[in-house]
C-alpha cells in the first residue's frame, strides 16, 4: 500500500482550464490505491485479458478543498491526480470526468466527501512507484507512429496554453500501441531502447516526455549517474520558466520546481538504465488554483491567474 508512509501532497489538475485543487496530505482519509477489474477470454487454452478499469475513490475533509473540486466539476472537463506520498506516490496522469459525491464515513464520519475517477483504458499511465516516470513506456520501446497526438502527453487535444503540435512518433512496446497517457517522443522513427533502458537515438534526436505537472514547490531529484537528462519547466503560455540538466557520471541532482510552472518537459541526451525521478520533498500545499474562463459557446479565454 502507498498510504503506509503517509501522503504528502494530492493535486487535482484539469488541463483544458488550468484549473488546480492542491490538498495537504492529513486533509484525505483510508487508501488511494485504484481497484483494477479485468475482463477476460479464454483463447487456445489460456485466460486473456480483454478489458480493463480503474477506479480511484479518495475521501476529502475540508470543505473548501470539496467546494473547489466540485467547482472543477463543473467545468465538465477531464481532471487527472497525482497524490505524492512520502516514498511511494499514486500518479492517474489519464485525464477523466470527475465526480464528487457526499458522504460522511471514516474517523468521527469526518469525510464530506468522496472523489471518484474511472477509466476504461487498456494500457494507461496509472501506475504505483517512487519514480514518477516510471509507469511511462521506456525499456523495450522503439518508435511507433501516433499521429495527432497532444504535446502534453495527455492524447487529446484541450486548446489549452500547453501548445498543441502534431507529434508522430512514440515510444512504445510492441501490441502496446493503444497506450494512454504522457509519453516518450523520440522524434524519429529509428529511436529505441533494450531492455535495459540503454538508448539508441535516431537523427541524434533527444527523446522527450512532455507533461502537464503543476506540482511547484516539490523538489524533485534526477537519479542515475548512466544518464544525462535534462528538466524544462514552463509556464502556461508556454514560455520557459528555467531548465536543469544532469549529466552522465553525477550520481543525483535536486532541482526545486519553480512556481507558475503548467508543464515539465523531461528529455534524455543520453541513457544507459531507465530515467529515473523521485521527489525529495513534495513541498507545500497551495490554495485552489482557478483556472481560465469558459465562455457559454464552450470556449476558453484568459490566462490563469496563478500562472502568469
Amino acid at each position: 500500500m502507498p498510504t503506509r508512509d503517509g501522503y504528502g501532497r494530492c493535486i487535482f489538475v484539469q488541463e483544458a482550464s488550468g484549473f488546480c485543487v492542491d490538498v495537504p496530505g492529513h486533509m484525505m482519509l483510508l487508501k488511494a490505491t485504484p481497484e483494477v477489474k479485468e475482463k477476460t477470454m479464454v483463447v487456445n487454452g489460456s485466460s486473456r485479458t480483454i478489458a480493463r478499469t480503474w477506479l480511484l475513490q479518495l475521501p476529502i475533509i475540508n470543505e473548501c478543498h470539496i467546494s473547489a473540486l466540485r467547482d472543477m466539476c463543473a467545468l465538465d472537463e477531464p481532471v487527472a491526480v497525482y497524490i505524492l506520498g512520502l516514498k511511494r506516490h499514486q500518479l492517474w496522469s489519464v485525464p477523466e470526468r470527475l465526480d464528487v459525491v457526499d458522504v460522511r464515513r471514516g474517523p468521527a464520519n469526518m469525510a464530506g466527501a468522496m472523489v471518484r475517477l474511472q477509466s476504461h483504458a487498456f494500457e494507461a499511465g496509472i501506475f504505483q512507484s517512487d519514480n514518477i516516470l516510471e509507469g511511462f513506456p521506456w525499456s523495450c520501446t522503439s518508435s511507433v507512429v501516433k499521429r495527432g497526438s497532444a504535446a502534453s502527453g495527455s492524447g487529446q487535444i484541450f486548446g489549452s496554453g500547453s501548445g498543441v503540435i502534431d507529434n508522430e512518433y512514440w515510444l512504445l512496446k510492441p501490441g502496446k500501441e493503444d497506450f494512454v497517457g504522457p509519453y516518450w517522443n523520440p522524434g524519429s522513427p529509428d529511436t529505441s531502447v533494450d531492455f535495459t533502458g540503454e538508448l539508441t537515438k535516431g537523427d541524434g534526436i533527444d527523446p522527450v516526455l512532455d507533461w502537464i505537472l503543476p506540482i511547484q514547490g516539490a523538489t524533485l531529484t534526477i537519479e542515475e549517474s548512466a544518464n544525462n537528462m535534462t528538466l524544462y519547466f514552463y509556464d502556461w503560455s508556454g514560455s520557459l520558466i528555467s531548465s536543469t540538466n544532469k549529466p552522465s557520471g553525477t550520481d543525483s541532482l535536486n532541482v526545486v520546481v519553480p512556481d507558475e510552472t503548467w508543464r515539465i518537459v523531461f528529455s534524455v541526451d543520453e541513457a544507459d538504465v531507465d530515467p529515473r525521478v523521485t521527489i525529495a520533498s513534495v513541498g507545500a500545499a497551495l490554495e485552489p488554483r482557478v483556472g481560465i474562463d469558459k465562455l457559454a459557446n464552450g470556449n476558453w479565454i484568459g490566462v490563469p491567474a496563478w500562472s502568469q
